[in-house]
């Protein structure tokens, strides 16, 4: 919360504790033109505030882009996005003539910035549809699924950094697993991993070894993202025993649907990882470590959630 961490002061407390745990983010495709907005609507009604990726240009006080009489901004300018936003409503009927250079038409997407509540309208503005770069340029996404801290007890993950790129093999099916060791008797309950297309079915598999997988679950989820899929009947795991979680994708379009990390300059460069740990496969059968086939600190985007009981 701001009272936890205040906006503003370029630092951020060390201490502080997780209020909930997110286990769904999903995302939406960028959109295509300026009346590309009914995904984006749709999710502001469901979800609640949608992350947008925007460029801002200029000062709070005025600029060629804003307008601060109307908290009214319009990029038509040709550079990247440097800015992200929580687009909050929308007001089809909008006037053009609120914007500094009117754009080709009405409508504007309703913001909510990160500069406190002296910037806009009370901390919030509006966007023009047509803006260059306002969610044109990067996924948008939202969360669908934060719960309490106490939901699983342990989470065995080589990826902290989460997803940088992604590997495949020039098809839209891929597996990719992980090889933990249980740190204590306990219950595997839930896989956590990236979808890369909308629409993309998948099984997840755990067994001893990659030779000896046993299905668990499946099914297909619409949205791009990243998803805790709860298992139906929880997997006993042994301490001090190595145990493997392995997901099957069939990602629509995507030749390259799994997620890895993997130390990229000035963005994830602390990741690491060693080899034995993570694996990809065309058909579940013949497996690559990653750190042979990619970068040596590479490893698959792919989170274990267990539980000391089995409900």
């Amino acid at each position: 919360s701001e009272s936890d961490d205040a906006y503003g002061d370029d630092r951020t407390p060390s201490g502080l504790r997780p209020r909930l745990h997110v286990q769904t983010v999903k995302w939406l495709p960028a959109r295509a033109d300026a009346l590309d907005n009914e995904s984006l609507k749709r999710a502001i009604l469901r979800y609640g505030g949608v992350y947008v990726g925007m460029r801002w240009e200029g000062a709070a006080s005025g600029s060629t882009y804003y307008n601060p009489d109307y908290a009214s901004y319009y990029y038509f300018g040709y550079s990247y996005a440097n800015h992200a936003v929580l687009a909050v409503g929308w007001d089809d009927n909008y006037p053009a003539s609120n914007f500094t250079m009117p754009p080709a038409g009405n409508g504007a997407v309703i913001v909510k910035n990160s500069w406190g509540t002296a910037f806009g309208q009370d901390g919030y503005f509006y966007v023009s549809y047509y803006d260059n770069v306002f969610g044109r340029t990067d996924l948008l996404g939202f969360v669908d699924g934060a719960e309490p801290v106490a939901n699983y007890s342990r989470l065995y993950q080589y990826d902290p950094l989460g997803q940088v790129t992604s590997l495949g093999f020039d098809d839209p099916t891929a597996w990719f697993a992980n090889v933990f060791t249980a740190k204590e008797d306990s219950w595997l309950s839930a896989a956590g991993f990236y979808t890369l297309a909308p629409g993309t079915k998948y099984v997840v598999y755990s067994g001893p070894t990659l030779s000896q997988l046993q299905p668990l679950t499946q099914g297909t989820l619409a949205y791009m993202g990243y998803h805790t899929v709860r298992l139906p009947e929880p997997v006993a795991l042994t301490r001090g025993r190595s145990f493997v979680l392995a997901v099957k994708v069939v990602s629509p379009g995507a030749e390259e649907p799994v997620a890895v990390e993997y130390p990229l300059p000035r963005f994830a460069s602390g990741a690491t990882a060693d080899p034995g740990q993570s694996y990809i496969s065309p058909d579940g059968k013949q497996w690559s470590d990653v750190t042979v086939v990619w970068d040596p600190e590479t490893n698959v985007c792919l989170k274990a959630y267990v539980r000391a009981s089995g409900r």
